[in-house]
């Protein structure tokens, strides 16, 4: 799962210049907990972590590869 997650996410990290440091995927009593740290030059920024989330989550969505909750 953790690949085909990194996969699907990797054009929206090169797009926004951004490194993938590392990725968590969970399954938990609430759902899935998929986390995605990252990085680049000069920094992250709360805005640039806002962008990233909501890109994510669309693309994420639209591969229709979780079929529970996740958070």
């Amino acid at each position: 799962m953790i690949d085909k997650i990194k996969e699907i996410i990797a054009p929206v990290l090169e797009e926004e210049n951004v490194e993938l440091v590392d990725l968590i995927f969970r399954n938990e009593s609430n759902g899935h907990v998929v986390r995605i740290l990252v990085d680049k030059e000069g920094g992250i920024k709360l805005g640039d972590c806002v962008r990233l989330n909501e890109r994510i989550n669309l693309v994420l969505d639209n591969a229709n590869l979780l079929t529970e909750r996740c958070v």
